[in-house]
């Protein structure tokens, strides 16, 4: 007997950081990447974003496609036809340039992502945020 498992991350927590604000995702022009609290915090510190995007990620593990960090823009296009043929709707990766404790995802299909809550921030709010994060880690 074949027992298949579609477990579902319905309603995943993932964040995206921004300089600028806005209502939806353009996935036409950018390519949309989103993951925890920390990657967000440190790519906001890093890119000096100015907007914090509470995000709902809703895939099952078979809308997954998992592939290393590559990096830049054209590397990435290349990752996602692949993804793509594959009908896959994220890509998961363990991000190499930003802080995280979980994967990032780059997000192929925008039916599965959905913005929560917008929030402004601040260098301050950045700061005190990490600094939470590392007190409590002891780093």
């Amino acid at each position: 007997m074949i027992v298949e498992f579609n477990f579902r991350y319905n309603g995943m927590k993932v964040f995206h950081a921004s300089p600028i604000k806005f209502t939806e995702f353009d996935f036409d022009n950018n390519q949309i990447h989103v993951g925890d609290f920390l990657a967000a915090l440190t790519v906001a510190e890093r890119k000096n974003c100015t907007y914090l995007y509470r995000c709902e990620l809703n895939i099952t593990l078979k809308d997954i496609y998992e592939s290393e960090d590559v990096g830049n823009y054209e590397k990435w296009k290349e990752v996602i036809a692949d993804a793509k043929k594959a009908g896959k709707k994220v890509i998961s990766y363990h991000n190499k340039y930003e802080n995280s404790l979980e994967p990032s995802y780059l997000v192929i299909d925008p039916s599965v992502l959905t913005i929560q809550k917008i929030q402004s921030i601040t260098p301050d709010y950045i700061d005190a945020e990490l600094g939470k994060f590392f007190n409590d880690f002891h780093i």
